[in-house]
């Protein structure tokens, strides 16, 4: 039980400390995607939408970029050790 409490103490450190600057750079992305300015949550799920609506191309380069520094700041934050930096 301590390790897995030390565990989540570590996770939320790293939420704590990450998350802002993780989020914000998430959301140039996405302006950029997109085309326009808009908070995050609001420009993520209009990429869903847009997506779906097939008005963009899942192999898109700039799409999988996205999702790939997406991923890797998620990882940084849940299981840094995941990513074997």
């Amino acid at each position: 039980q301590c390790r897995v409490t030390l565990n989540v103490l570590s996770q939320v450190r790293r939420e704590l400390a990450l998350a802002p600057a993780q989020a914000e750079a998430e959301r140039e992305r996405l302006v950029a995607l997109l085309g326009h300015d808009g908070s995050r949550n609001d420009l993520s799920r209009e990429l869903a939408k847009t997506i779906r609506g097939g008005g963009m191309a899942l192999d898109d380069p700039a799409l999988l970029e996205h999702l790939r520094l997406s991923l890797v700041e998620a990882l940084r934050i849940n299981n840094p050790k995941w990513l074997g930096e």
